[in-house]
């Protein structure tokens, strides 16, 4: 096996190592430089010269590769920090992996889909329930509200509006282990959401 050239990985990324041969390079950290006093002045952040891998002794921040790219863009600001890492294809329910590629491309392609949610959700008629899953790993905060605004549009007589937010990963799993999984609490609140609007025995037309 190839051992990683980690000095050159991170001056590509304009973060300079100290030359001296040790196991572990002192740095000052990258990830939450206003976390420390005086800039950091004292180096407390450290690279494994052998993995790569990081950790700062004084704020926690810590990672591999991945989230050192992850760590400079939300340091640098070009991206929003409670974006969360979509791992979904990793898994045993990997989003689209039985879609054909027409199925993927109608609904999923940046270029070709006709669907629009931003553009769609005003003309949607009938009262609306959002339920937000605060650990989603795909969807975010601002989508969620992006969302919200768009129902906020409708003209009168198009239904009411009603948001809600639960504890869950993508596809419903549980925030924590021993949690309870956010299908279990979106259907709570949906349960709800369904009796005070369309009460059990009564008729509508």
């Amino acid at each position: 096996m190839t051992t990683p050239d980690v000095r050159a990985f991170y001056t590509t990324l304009g973060i300079e190592l100290p030359g001296w041969p040790k196991l572990e390079a002192p740095i000052r950290c990258f990830a939450q430089a206003d976390a420390h006093h005086y800039n950091d002045r004292s180096p407390s952040c450290s690279v494994n010269l052998a993995s790569g891998a990081w950790n700062c002794h004084g704020c926690g921040a810590h990672g591999g590769a991945y989230a050192l790219y992850r760590a400079l863009a939300v340091s640098s600001g070009a991206l929003d920090p409670i974006r969360r890492p979509d791992l979904t294809n990793y898994g045993l329910v990997g989003f689209g992996r039985f879609s054909t590629p027409d199925a993927w491309l109608s609904t999923w392609s940046a270029r070709s889909t006709n669907a629009d949610f931003l553009r769609c959700a005003p003309g949607v008629t009938g009262p609306v329930l959002l339920v937000e899953l605060t650990g989603d790993q795909a969807s975010f905060p601002a989508d969620t509200a992006a969302m919200s605004a768009a129902f906020s549009t409708r003209g009168p007589g198009r239904g009411d509006f009603t948001g809600a937010r639960v504890a869950g990963t993508h596809f419903g799993g549980p925030i924590a282990q021993g949690q309870p999984t956010g299908s279990s609490l979106a259907a709570a609140e949906i349960g709800a959401w369904l009796a005070e609007r369309y009460p059990v025995g009564a008729v509508t037309r």
